[in-house]
């Protein structure tokens, strides 16, 4: 058995008000096919309006990013995870791990499966591939 903390993504759920969110983006789309529509039947003055419309996604979407909290608060928790090898395979707080990353680059090994991803990193990297090594489970170069 091997402990480590790990850091681990937290999984947010849509909720009402984001969904209020995309109201400017879906005017905008609305906007853009209409005009579009008219510029297909030869009233040459929407292409002009398309235009101008169409650029308009650029303040669309700073808005939409400046009104976004979860990307000011922080996607990432520490988590205590205990690792055990059970007939070659790998487990984490008792599920089953399906794919092992190693991240030369960053230094870190990702950890994943359909319920549970994590990233372990310094001190515990190490330890962790040694481990890894000793009971025969195989890193994938990610």
């Amino acid at each position: 058995m091997f402990t480590a903390v790990v850091k681990r993504e937290r999984i947010q759920k849509a909720t009402g008000q984001d969904y209020l969110r995309l109201i400017p983006l879906g005017i905008w789309a609305v906007l853009c096919f209409v005009l579009l529509a008219l510029f297909c039947r030869k009233i040459y003055w929407a292409g002009i309006l398309l235009l101008i419309i169409f650029l308009c996604i650029i303040p669309i979407a700073i808005y939409m990013a400046k009104t976004n909290p979860r990307l000011k608060e922080d996607r990432y928790y520490e988590e205590e995870v205990s690792f055990e090898v059970k007939n070659g395979t790998l487990y984490a707080n008792g599920l089953k791990i399906t794919d092992v990353f190693i991240d030369s680059r960053a230094k870190e090994i990702h950890i994943d499966n359909e319920a549970f991803s994590a990233v372990v990193e310094e001190p515990y990297i190490e330890a962790f591939e040694a481990y890894l090594r000793s009971n025969n489970i195989t890193l994938q170069d990610g």
